[in-house]
């Protein structure tokens, strides 16, 4: 199991390649786990960097944790909608959370 230091340090490395590699599309997965405020921070920063929200974002013991908000209003078009499948939610679950969820309608229908 990866601990929150090593998370931070991987996050922090991902930043500065973003700055090194413009053309470089980086994807953080999961919305960084639960330092998601700093990969939202990088979001915002780095024209070049994106983030998927698959799994525990769309689950239901945390979809409330993700501020939906500020993410519409700073990085609609920058989030990408997964199911983890097989590990975490089928892709119809995942499809099912994503209506649900409080998320820009724009992105809502044309991610799924």
């Amino acid at each position: 199991m990866v601990d929150y230091q090593t998370i931070g340090v991987l996050i922090a490395a991902a930043s500065a390649r973003a700055f090194d590699f413009p053309d470089l599309k980086i994807i953080c997965a999961h919305l960084g786990g639960w330092q998601y405020m700093d990969v939202i921070s990088m979001l915002i920063h780095h024209p070049n960097v994106y983030a998927d929200v698959s799994f525990w974002p769309l689950n239901p013991n945390y979809i409330d944790m993700i501020p939906w908000k500020l993410l519409e209003k700073t990085v609609p078009d920058k989030i990408l909608f997964g199911s983890d499948y097989p590990v975490g939610q089928t892709p119809k679950e995942a499809a099912e959370a994503v209506t649900q969820a409080s998320t820009p309608t724009r992105n809502r229908y044309s991610t799924l």
